[in-house]
């Protein structure tokens, strides 16, 4: 699975969570291009996808989920046990 599919199955409530996270990794650049994108209709994860910012900072997010699944347990959506192994597969 990778980080995009484990977001997009999350409630909502909680993907806001996730992607309020997500926004203080990014510098002032890319961060104003999502928000412009956004504010013209576009969606977040495409932003994200157009940027590559899963694969530039895959650290960073391997360590927000395991903070938001500690964090939120009862509210993470796991498909199963090795949903998201410790490898990364970001794509």
């Amino acid at each position: 699975m990778t980080v995009q599919q484990w977001i997009d199955q999350q409630p909502p409530t909680l993907q806001m969570e996730i992607w309020k996270r997500i926004s203080h990794f990014l510098n002032n650049r890319e961060l104003m291009y999502i928000m412009q994108g956004v504010s013209q209709g576009r969606e977040l994860m495409a932003l994200h996808n157009e940027l590559n910012l899963f694969e530039k900072y895959q650290i960073d997010m391997l360590r927000m989920m395991d903070i938001i699944r500690h964090r939120f347990p009862e509210e993470v959506i796991m498909e199963g046990p090795d949903s998201f192994p410790e490898e990364s597969r970001f794509r």
